[in-house]
């Protein structure tokens, strides 16, 4: 066959040609063949790997494509920026032509269409994924922030939903920084406790010792100096409700003995204060450190780790979700979208 005709039949339907001979080396191409590659020269007598550098590591198949002992091989949606810095793809065939001095063509096809595509596939697939966890948390007890399909998420979803029904029992949440122990806390005392009952939360290391006491339990007029009123502790403020102590671990040994009281009788006295307050609530506490591990360091008491850790939740972290992490991060694209007036 000629060679221009075949060429120029390839770049009627879209493609760009090359023959290449058994080194590798280009013995004849058409205009379009050069659209995608990283060099504009002429490519008369010049290797592949100069217009396509993919194909470096090649060899061995080429050697099989030029035997004929492989009829045909393909990279496929590989991409450039182009000068006007758009992003395109391409994907790059070669077939076994039964000729001794060029026994392979090279055919370029422009892929960018195709791409663009399957990625908007991609988005709408894990939208529907968004959707679909988003309307399975609404169907159910948990509340929509709780996202995701992967095996550790349905654990998580599963304690909540058990735990739903059991809004006395104190739970124990652990896991690294930033798995959502505060999302979580609020996830468990809604579908528990409702919107109407109170929330209360406090981060045992933002506060020092001598405050965080009375942060928690209150106090009366005159206890201390400056204390000028009574003042509801934290306990008080959570009754009927929940209370969330985050970074359980960083309560100072003394503090742990007086809740450790409060968790067994529900009663508990402002600073300065005979008269005894019972409340009721759920309890629940987080750490990202192992409090078995700072029982055997002396550093927390073992029978408040006892009385805590009724019901543990281990927290995953993104690394172990798998896609769920792509779930995640479209939620987010979205709020910050309706929060920034985008449309990323």
């Amino acid at each position: 066959m000629d060679t221009s005709f075949l060429h120029n039949i390839l770049e009627e339907s879209g493609f760009g040609s090359a023959l290449l001979t058994t080194d590798w080396r280009i013995a004849s191409v058409n205009k379009y063949f050069t659209n995608f590659s990283i060099s504009k020269i002429h490519p008369e007598d010049a290797p592949v790997q100069t217009f396509y550098p993919e194909t470096v590591g090649l060899e061995a198949i080429f050697e099989q494509l030029a035997a004929g002992e492989r009829q045909s091989f393909k990279l496929e949606n590989l991409n450039r920026e182009m000068p006007d810095e758009s992003l395109q793809y391409f994907s790059l065939a070669f077939f076994h032509m039964h000729n001794s001095k060029t026994p392979v063509l090279c055919t370029v096809e422009d892929a960018t269409p195709k791409a663009v595509l399957n990625q908007q596939l991609y988005q709408q697939r894990n939208e529907i994924k968004l959707l679909e966890s988003l309307l399975g948390s609404r169907g159910s007890s948990i509340a929509e922030s709780v996202l995701g399909h992967s095996a550790p998420i349905q654990q998580v979803r599963q304690t909540i939903e058990k735990m739903s029904k059991i809004p006395s029992a104190n739970i124990l949440l652990t896991g690294e920084s930033g798995t959502g122990k505060s999302m979580i806390a609020r996830v468990i005392h809604r579908s528990s406790q409702g919107e109407a009952r109170p929330f209360v939360e406090i981060n045992c290391a933002a506060i020092p010792e001598t405050l965080l006491e009375s942060e928690l339990f209150g106090y009366e007029k005159g206890a201390f100096t400056h204390a000028t009123g009574t003042k509801r502790g934290l306990l008080e403020e959570a009754d009927n409700g929940t209370l969330f102590l985050d970074e359980i671990g960083e309560l100072p040994l003394k503090l742990q003995a007086k809740l450790l009281s409060f968790l067994e009788t529900k009663r508990f006295r402002r600073l300065g204060s005979n008269t005894e307050i019972s409340v009721q609530l759920r309890l629940i506490t987080a750490s990202n450190r192992s409090l078995p591990d700072m029982v055997k360091q002396n550093e927390f008491r073992e029978d408040l780790c006892y009385r805590l850790n009724v019901v543990k939740i281990e927290l995953p972290s993104l690394r172990h979700l798998g896609e769920d992490v792509l779930i995640i991060a479209q939620y987010f694209i979205r709020v910050f979208n309706r929060d920034f007036n985008n449309s990323i």
